[in-house]
């Protein structure tokens, strides 16, 4: 089977407790990453050391100038040489089919998977990022209109593998996936949803979005809802689905769910 060369890209800061279970699980696939990227945003204490005890020829580290989710995934982007780039998260974990299952889907410029999302000692199948049809979409535009209704979320990172080819994110310091993704989708020509578990999402209390104010959340969360309905006025289902988004999220209701 003919694989995709996926660039896999890892941003980590202080994950000395989960970076080995991400890495093992990569390495668990019959066919691995065409490469893995580790953008490292300045952490201090042994993430970088178990990174170096795995023994992979095509890894790459780079090291950030600071604690920045935008600028780091940019940085990754930006070193990455494969046809397809995919972002994990350094205290997530994938399938053991995950690359096997990807290489099935050559030529789509988007592939989206389902998360199993895990709570301690819950692994939940249902949740709010399953599309539940397994369908391929004429174009981008499609897509974002099926994906645009009020109980999914479709603006997490995690959940695809998109073609190395003028990937854009925005340098936001939170809420970049969410301003960025509909943009990279909507450019897309063929885009397919599996109805496939590829990932495993692990929800913390200490995560990266946890240590940012609610004050903040709130700004970027408002601040990516206003570009994304002047950016999609005239798709009146993808810019209602803003809409309602930018009225849910009051100040006082950004707290550690998801999205």
């Amino acid at each position: 089977m003919r694989s995709l060369q996926i660039s896999v890209i890892i941003l980590v800061h202080n994950n000395e407790t989960t970076i080995r279970k991400c890495l093992e699980s990569i390495f668990a696939n019959k066919i691995l990453p065409y490469e893995i990227i580790i953008v490292d945003n300045l952490s201090t204490d042994n993430s970088i050391s178990i990174i170096q005890s795995f023994s992979y020829e095509h890894f790459k580290i780079i090291h950030s100038k600071k604690n920045h989710i935008g600028y780091a995934r940019n940085i990754g982007l930006k070193y990455a040489r494969g046809n397809y780039v995919m972002f994990i998260d350094a205290d997530d974990y994938v399938d053991v089919h995950l690359f096997e299952t990807l290489s099935l889907y050559q030529g789509y410029d988007v592939i989206r998977f389902a998360p199993v999302l895990v709570d301690k000692d819950l692994f939940l199948y249902d949740n709010k990022f399953i599309y539940p049809l397994e369908c391929s979409f004429k174009n981008g535009y499609e897509a974002l209109k099926k994906f645009s209704v009020p109980e999914l979320r479709y603006g997490v990172f995690w959940i695809y593998c998109f073609k190395n080819h003028d990937l854009k994110i925005r340098n936001f310091k939170i809420y970049e996936d969410t301003v960025s993704i509909p943009d990279i989708i909507s450019k897309a020509k063929k885009v397919i949803n599996l109805h496939y578990y590829g990932y495993y999402h692990v929800i913390h209390s200490n995560s990266y979005s946890s240590k940012i104010s609610c004050e903040e959340k709130e700004r970027y969360f408002k601040k990516t809802c206003r570009y994304l309905i002047r950016r999609y006025y005239k798709h009146p289902v993808i810019r209602k689905y803003y809409l309602y988004h930018f009225e849910r999220k009051k100040l006082g209701r950004f707290k550690k769910a998801i999205n």
